[in-house]
């Protein structure tokens, strides 16, 4: 059976992705949250939107912020957010930096969605993947949405079944204050998103990322 440590690990790592999830709720759909109690492992389930074409980039740029989102937050866990926010230019430079171990599937499915967009979006491999990486830390890394990532751990973690439904999670998130947080901030983040295709493309050689951190609130 999984200890408390790896449960407390777990729990964060599976908050990271649910937060984010629940920010893209226009594209993405969170369907529960759960923890083997006979193993080391996690799981968040999440479905696209019905979606027409004009956002279809913007769900795929969603799943690929979300991805990551466990192992960043294993980051954060670990060091602090000054500490991943030290870190953020060398993670974004070598992606290898962040710590896969705990995220099972996460970083091939990472691989695969920035393989897809940059093949049919004409997008630049490298710098797609930075822009997810970026945008996931500078959310996680806000004070505030630490704070729900942790209280939704800590909800996570008092189950007896160790699991989180899609309505227990819309409750968390209605109640918590976490969604009235997001009706002051979700403009400003989607129109992060929107820029995705802008900032990657093949045109703008990747190095020249702008490292600049975004601005926090």
């Amino acid at each position: 059976m999984a200890d408390i440590v790896d449960r407390k690990k777990l729990a964060i790592h599976e908050s990271c992705h649910a937060v984010l999830t629940r920010l893209f709720s226009g594209y993405l759909i969170l369907s529960d949250v759960y923890i083997d109690p006979t193993g080391a492992s996690g799981k968040f389930g999440s479905n696209t939107v019905q979606s027409t074409s004009n956002v279809v980039l913007n769900t795929y740029s969603a799943m690929g912020i979300v991805w990551p989102a466990g192992v960043i937050g294993d980051t954060i866990d670990r060091d602090g957010i000054e500490g991943i926010l030290s870190q953020k230019r060398a993670i974004l430079e070598n992606r290898k930096l962040l710590d896969w171990m705990l995220g099972g599937e996460d970083e091939p499915n990472f691989e695969y969605n920035a393989t897809f967009v940059s093949t049919n979006y004409d997008c630049d491999f490298k710098k797609y993947q930075q822009f997810c990486l970026s945008y996931a830390i500078d959310f996680l890394a806000e004070k505030a949405v630490w704070e729900y990532v942790q209280q939704l751990a800590a909800t996570f973690l008092a189950r007896p079944d160790l699991k989180l439904t899609a309505s227990e999670l819309d409750d968390f998130f209605q109640n918590s204050g976490f969604d009235q947080y997001l009706t002051h901030r979700k403009a400003e983040l989607i129109e992060r998103l929107d820029k995705m295709k802008d900032e990657c493309q093949k045109d703008d050689p990747w190095t020249n990322y702008d490292f600049t951190p975004y601005p926090l609130p």
